[in-house]
């Protein structure tokens, strides 16, 4: 595991639970949360990566470093023949997302990116209800992601808004519509008093998108919510085909009264009951094992990383100058 944050933490519980892994050991720059994740499942820390991949040599790896810092790691882990589970997004920059590619390439070994809703069941139930046909041609997608100002906290000093969280809805986008984004277009939203080592100010954002098939797209994301709101992250998705529809509806499954206060708990992207991990992202990571195991390709890598990323840098592009851009 390399990176113990919040998310790293995860991913070491969900590769840790897995019958078909071992965790070995943990990688952190910060010694004392290195250690601390390594404890709890006996793991072994570091906080020199090349110094771990040479004592342990790793069959795999899960990268969840903070989203401006996966070249390195990547590009070290792909020297040395490690298979990857890669945080989204691939990269910041399309320099590094071809650095990352040539590298992957070259070493030949499987890399995964972390698109979580491919693995939530009800995006990916609803993605093969219109791929397959049953609501007719899909013409029209919209998708919604609204979270607090505490994910804004937690993002904004190292990602915007499209990197950090719309590239999810753009990558599911895609996948539903199975077609070239060719023209995308953005507008952008800042109410919040932000610090000064933030790296957007950005707190809400709409943008369209126009698919080669004909088809348009429009997600909307945002992180501005109270913490007091009853959840930390509220999706909506409605997929339009000439012969149907398919919703996703706001909201989780289950509500809680404690007092005043109503809450919705998560149920499906990385929920822990009983001390156990469950949703999307156990679902992500058993995938990754398989392809890895087997030697399959896993179903999301670079190419749809780096078709994500390409995508939110164009709406950034356009949030600057006030103007549709062309994709080529």
């Amino acid at each position: 595991m390399i990176g113990a944050g919040k998310f790293g933490s995860l991913h070491a519980k969900a590769f840790f639970e897995n019958l078909r892994s071992s965790l070995v050991a943990v990688v952190d720059t910060d010694a004392s949360r290195a250690k601390s994740v390594a404890g709890l499942y006996g793991s072994r820390p570091y906080t020199n990566l090349d110094e771990m991949l040479s004592k342990e040599k790793p069959d795999a790896v899960s990268i969840a470093t903070p989203e401006g810092e996966h070249k390195v790691p990547v590009v070290m882990c792909a020297k040395a023949g490690v298979d990857i589970f890669l945080e989204k997004p691939l990269a910041m920059t399309m320099e590094d997302a071809d650095e990352i590619e040539k590298a992957c390439r070259k070493a030949r070994i499987n890399i995964m990116l972390d698109f979580i809703l491919r693995f939530d069941s009800r995006y990916s139930l609803a993605s093969e209800l219109a791929r397959s046909g049953r609501i007719g041609k899909v013409v029209c997608v919209y998708l919604s992601r609204i979270g607090t100002s505490g994910n804004a906290e937690f993002y904004g000093k190292r990602a915007d808004l499209l990197r950090s969280t719309t590239v999810h809805d753009i990558d599911y986008a895609c996948w539903v519509m199975n077609s070239r984004v060719k023209r995308v277009y953005g507008e952008s939203v800042s109410v919040a008093k932000h610090g000064k080592d933030f790296f957007a100010k950005d707190d809400g954002l709409y943008c369209t998108l126009k698919f080669g098939s004909g088809a348009i797209g429009s997600i909307h994301t945002s992180a501005m919510l109270p913490e007091s709101a009853p959840a930390q992250i509220s999706e909506y998705a409605d997929i339009i085909g000439t012969g149907g529809e398919i919703t996703i509806s706001k909201g989780n499954e289950i509500s809680v009264l404690e007092g005043s206060r109503y809450s919705f708990p998560d149920t499906n992207l990385w929920p822990v009951i009983s001390d156990r991990l469950f949703g999307a992202l156990r679902e992500s990571i058993d995938c990754f094992l398989d392809c890895s195991q087997s030697k399959r390709t896993p179903p999301v890598g670079i190419k749809e990383g780096r078709r994500s990323l390409q995508i939110a840098l164009a709406v950034g592009e356009s949030i600057r100058k006030s103007r549709p851009i062309e994709i080529t």
